[in-house]
């Protein structure tokens, strides 16, 4: 934790030396009128893009924004189109009010409460930078909208669509769910929080938000691994069941239904009576096999790799998945 106050500190004085006069008003600090007023705009936009409307678009955007509607919608409409990948609902990640900026000066803001750096080009003195959160299939994205101060009015002046984490949680989330997990006794599902997090970080890391904890995510992370893998060397053969069978494999994945523990084995058997026999064995003691993690989820997934005789009497290995779901 020294390390990213230490950080914070550090992007502190890089926004100071932005513009020795510049302001930055977050969240509910910024005026309500305001905030109700950017929050009628964001909604309009997006009805615009669920429609391709350009007659919103215009009355929405600034001079630049209006006179290439196309060139600044293009990065974002896609997602909007018919059969399109998200609906528009979104949830308010957080919004800046940014006052007596240099114009075409790169400049940064420091999230404390959320542990991101975000970067983006000042195109007026005054700028308004909106973040809405939204599902994705299975991913949840950020689109950022910056608004400038045109005479008395607010206009949109650009736009930018980019996936941030996943059911709900982003890069520094996942660090903060890990050490749950630990805390609850289930390192197992810390380290794979970890995981997660490190694969999000290296996704975002040519976006202009970004979450600088990747340092803080891979300490952690080792640290779970020097218990658990004298805990748990793999493959484990489980010599409980009569088949034998080895344990090569455990990790999270990620399904439409959410994140769930994921047990990849391989079995001896060929016949699948002899296969659902033992896969239902399985399910009943993995947690006593493995109490670092947690598998109280709605879901457990299977995959099983064993052996098949073709047609020609030749053997060969075939893998399938079998998603375990608990009775409520």
């Amino acid at each position: 934790m020294k390390h990213f106050f230490a950080l914070l500190c550090l992007a502190a004085l890089t926004l100071t030396s932005c513009a020795n006069n510049q302001e930055i008003i977050t969240g509910t600090k910024i005026d309500g009128s305001l905030r109700r007023a950017i929050t009628a705009k964001n909604d309009s936009l997006i009805s615009a893009l669920i429609r391709n409307n350009n007659k919103i678009f215009k009355a929405l955007g600034s001079k630049e924004f209006s006179g290439k509607i196309a060139a600044h919608t293009g990065g974002v409409s896609w997602a909007f189109r018919p059969r399109r990948y998200t609906t528009g609902e979104y949830t308010l990640y957080d919004e800046m009010l940014v006052t007596n900026g240099e114009r075409s000066h790169q400049c940064e803001y420091v999230s404390p409460e959320k542990g991101y750096t975000y970067k983006w080009i000042n195109r007026a003195d005054d700028m308004y930078i909106s973040m809405l959160k939204m599902k994705f299939v299975q991913q949840d994205c950020l689109m950022i909208l910056q608004y400038i101060k045109e005479g008395n009015q607010w206009k949109i002046n650009n736009m930018e669509f980019t996936p941030v984490g996943r059911y709900g949680l982003t890069p520094y989330d996942y660090l903060t769910e890990a050490k749950k997990k630990a805390a609850a006794k289930y390192t197992l599902d810390a380290y794979f929080y970890c995981e997660a997090g490190l694969a999000w970080i290296e996704d975002l890391k040519d976006k202009s938000i970004r979450f600088d904890i990747a340092g803080d995510l891979k300490s952690y992370k080792d640290e779970l691994a020097d218990d658990l893998n004298d805990k748990y060397p793999f493959p484990n053969t489980i010599n409980e069941l009569p088949g034998k069978p080895v344990i090569t494999d455990l990790s999270m994945v990620t399904v439409v239904e959410g994140i769930f523990p994921q047990v990849s084995y391989s079995s001896n058997y060929s016949d699948m009576a002899d296969l659902k026999m033992e896969y239902e064995k399985l399910t009943k003691i993995i947690a006593g096999l493995y109490p670092d993690m947690d598998f109280n989820t709605a879901a457990v997934i299977y995959k099983i790799n064993h052996p098949e005789i073709d047609q020609y009497g030749n053997e060969y290995r075939n893998t399938e998945q079998i998603i375990y779901k608990r009775d409520n």
